[in-house]
């Protein structure tokens, strides 16, 4: 960049949204930035379940979704699994 000094751009997956429905639970670091600078409490981050993977950079914690991944049956589960297919 024009300082010469280095950014470390880093992307975190935290929400997403899949047939319209929105997923993630927490905020941006855009939205929690929003909140100090208005002056309000940010909450606190979610607590991933107990035992569940955890990937670098990946800060995405939604008890719905990991449901609709566990369950194959599940009419949309061809939607659910093609979006995260898509990322890989």
């Amino acid at each position: 960049d024009k300082t010469g000094t280095l950014t470390r751009n880093r992307m975190e997956f935290r929400k997403c949204c899949i047939l319209g429905v929105s997923y993630g639970e927490g905020l941006t670091e855009v939205r929690r930035r929003v909140l100090r600078k208005m002056g309000k409490p940010v909450p606190p981050e979610p607590i991933p379940p107990e035992g569940s993977r955890v990937t670098p950079h990946v800060n995405f914690v939604d008890n719905d979704l990991d449901g609709k991944l566990a369950n194959k049956s599940d009419p949309d589960f061809k939607y659910f699994y093609r979006f995260f297919l898509h990322l890989a």
